[in-house]
């Protein structure tokens, strides 16, 4: 596990700049008449100041560096289509600044809650739910901001719509919904416009996969033919859509309105397990 640690270069000019400043300081505060008391209390106050202010400069940096290693990765699953690849990425960065997300919740939720998505979208549902229900039960008992809350209550509902698990779904989609409302009464500065409309998204595409899970097939084909039209829906959203527009179809006997979604989702999902499920249904 990756800790908050300096390179030995780094390192050693931290101490090379101590001794030069102390060296100084021993020079330049007898020649002022200071006494060896002041002195000493100065170079003190350099060990101690001078690695700390180091160390919290390298913290600072690093989070920085990993928010853009993180969104730099987002094309691979959101445009791409690609979540092995994804996964290969966001992996090690998890481990390597694993410091960072031990002590910030945020940067650790988010990033496990991406992981579960790109495990599900890689057909990896098992592990999707381990590792969903082992975020949940580390934040359970943890006071944390409910926009959090909520990222993580839908994971969970995604990772159960995946395993074909309704009551469990419907669960912890009224339990998402639940901390959304609790958005509008907390301090405005602390939500973004941008972030909230992406919440009410999420909820809408996760109404129309439970219509479709509660084989309401009708109702799915109205609600996911409207989450068609939203310009903000990325590639990999698109062919989610389309896998569900197929699913409807074919239960509703329109097999040639079936097979051109499934279309769609086989050539322009790459590899998407869904992607992968409708190459093999069109051979």
């Amino acid at each position: 596990m990756e800790k908050l640690t300096l390179s030995r270069k780094t390192t050693t000019c931290t101490w090379v700049v101590i001794t030069v400043l102390s060296a100084g300081t021993v020079f330049m505060g007898f020649n002022a008449g200071w006494g060896v008391i002041k002195v000493t209390l100065v170079i003190i106050a350099y060990v101690l100041v001078i690695p700390f202010s180091v160390l919290f400069t390298k913290a600072t940096i690093d989070q920085k560096v990993l928010r853009k290693k993180f969104a730099n990765l987002q094309p691979l699953l959101d445009e791409k289509c690609d979540p092995c690849m994804y996964i290969k990425g966001l992996l090690p960065l998890m481990v390597k600044y694993r410091y960072i997300l031990d002590q910030n919740n945020i940067f650790d939720i988010c990033m496990n809650v991406s992981l579960v998505v790109a495990y599900i979208a890689d057909g990896q549902n098992d592990t999707a739910m381990e590792a969903i229900c082992g975020l949940a039960e580390k934040y359970r008992t943890k006071k944390i901001d409910t926009r959090m809350v909520f990222l993580i209550n839908m994971a969970l509902v995604s990772a159960n719509i995946a395993d074909k698990n309704l009551a469990e779904a419907k669960k912890h989609f009224k339990q998402a919904k639940l901390s959304q409302s609790h958005f509008s009464v907390q301090k405005l500065v602390i939500i973004r416009q941008k972030s909230t409309a992406l919440f009410e998204q999420s909820i809408t595409r996760i109404e129309a996969a439970l219509t479709l899970l509660e084989k309401r097939y009708e109702e799915a084909l109205t609600a996911h033919k409207q989450l068609w039209l939203m310009a903000q829906n990325s590639q990999h959203t698109k062919v989610a859509i389309q896998h569900n527009l197929a699913e409807a179809y074919e239960a509703l006997g329109e097999i040639q309105k079936r097979d051109e979604c499934l279309n769609y989702v086989a050539n322009n999902g790459n590899t998407l397990h869904i992607a992968r499920l409708a190459r093999e249904k069109l051979r």
